[in-house]
């Protein structure tokens, strides 16, 4: 993995430090996934086989085995903004998110979602923010065609180190899917940076209303 995302590096030369005057980042960035780590809705991943379709919550999904020659997936409830806005907000990572914005660190959004505008407009409608740039929609065709994978963490870790690569040298990451956290744990060494890992544990997750 280190020599794959080396060698992209040296074959695009995508290094830029991050220009906008408002973000510093040398006070460093909170990184955060979206779905069940600051928000939790009623949309679910539909998966069909020749013989069924059924569903399945992000959780679920996280530790589901997908043959992809078997398995077609639809997750256009993702992309639902009603589902989203009536989601609820998870408090534990919503205080930190929060408490960044009054220490002035930047805060970006990592997320298997495709719909970076969506995403964006729904943090406006709750008067959060977010600098476009800070927000990756790993799932877009484009992120996917970018980088050749379909690994969710494989794809997370690509943002992280666009991330670095703006400048930002002390980063939070908060997830709830340990394969995204060991993804991220190894990019730190690889990288010499310093990344604290997060994982959202369960009992902080509200039940659904």
């Amino acid at each position: 993995m280190k020599n794959k995302i080396r060698s992209f590096r040296e074959f695009c030369n995508e290094s830029k430090k991050f220009k906008s005057s408002s973000i510093d980042p040398r006070l460093g960035i909170n990184l955060f996934d979206l779905d069940e780590t600051l928000v939790l809705t009623t949309a679910k991943i539909y998966m069909t086989t020749d013989k069924e379709t059924f569903s399945l919550t992000p959780q679920e999904f996280n530790s589901f085995q997908i043959q992809h020659d078997k398995h077609k997936l639809d997750f256009s409830e993702f992309d639902d903004i009603d589902i989203l806005k009536k989601g609820q907000w998870i408090q534990w990572t919503l205080d930190i998110l929060k408490k960044t914005y009054e220490k002035g660190k930047a805060v970006g959004i990592i997320t298997a979602r495709s719909d970076k505008d969506m995403i964006r407009q729904f943090f406006l409608d709750n008067d959060i923010d977010i600098h476009p740039e800070l927000i990756y929609t790993v799932n877009s065709p484009e992120f996917r065609k970018k980088y050749g994978t379909r690994n969710v963490a494989e794809l997370k870790k690509y943002a992280v180190l666009e991330i670095i690569e703006k400048g930002f040298t002390k980063l939070r990451f908060f997830d709830d899917d340990k394969k995204n956290i060991r993804e991220i744990q190894k990019l730190g060494k690889e990288e010499n940076v310093d990344i604290e890992i997060n994982l959202v544990k369960d009992k902080w997750i509200p039940k659904m209303k």
